[in-house]
């Protein structure tokens, strides 16, 4: 029997990885449709762990498959703290909080 791509692929990770590393995802696609004219759609998600953690996604239609909008990431305020974490020199943790652009449009 001949292993399966995946079977390859998993049995690789387990066997050579030991510490990974991983990038985040800066455009945040809420839906895989996009938004209507004139339209506004605003995802929020917050993330509860030894800190909060918001990401905001604000997306407003253009018409003709095509929408604009910003992603606001790593908006931090750990509860022991009680302030929001700014992040702008250190490059040993994210950068926080960047607001991003973002331009999408559907291909027919």
């Amino acid at each position: 029997m001949k292993p399966s791509f995946t079977t390859l692929w998993l049995s690789i990770l387990v066997l050579t990885g030991h510490i990974s590393y991983a990038q985040e995802t800066y455009f945040n696609v809420s839906e895989s449709e996009i938004s209507k004219k004139n339209k506004v759609l605003i995802q929020q998600q917050i993330d509860i762990t030894d800190q909060f953690r918001s990401t905001t996604t604000f997306d407003y239609g253009l018409g003709r498959n095509w929408e604009i909008g910003f992603n606001l990431y790593n908006v931090n305020y750990p509860p022991d703290m009680t302030q929001f974490i700014r992040n702008d020199s250190s490059p040993r943790m994210p950068y926080a909080p960047p607001l991003r652009l973002n331009v999408q449009k559907v291909l027919d």
